[in-house]
């Protein structure tokens, strides 16, 4: 992830509050074939947390 995927993904981080056992791990534009371009982020555990199972 570059300095300024990073960034956006710290301020994402921050803004939607995922909680301390999530992290957002990348950041990215997409413009797909049919011309839209999306905004993509991924969220991913953080190391070392343990999310209890819903079921």
């Amino acid at each position: 992830m570059d300095a300024r995927a990073g960034m956006l993904a710290r301020l994402f981080e921050r803004s939607m509050g995922p909680g301390p056992e999530w992290r957002v791990e990348d950041v990215w534009f997409e413009s797909p074939e049919s011309g839209d371009e999306g905004l993509r982020i991924r969220v991913g555990g953080a190391p070392g947390a343990a999310v209890a199972c819903p079921e």
